[in-house]
């Protein structure tokens, strides 16, 4: 389980392949990191889905993955 760093780190790569045009690598980084950390804190978990359904909203086409919600 990701700690609060780990955390903020993954976040910010997320942030990084977004701001170099990548969306779908930062989608498939935080979907891995939902099905892999189902014991994640519920802040750091509510983080993670409020990226991923922004992220989501970017990609034309994009269909929501239901397993990482």
């Amino acid at each position: 389980m990701p700690g609060r760093v780990v955390s903020a780190l993954i976040r910010r790569e997320v942030e990084t392949y977004r701001a170099q045009g990548l969306p779908e690598e930062a989608l498939n980084l935080l979907e891995t990191i939902l099905r892999s950390n189902p014991d994640l804190p519920s802040n750091a978990k509510a983080g993670f889905l409020a990226q991923l359904k922004h992220l989501q909203a970017e990609i034309p086409g994009d269909v929501p993955d239901e397993q990482a919600a």
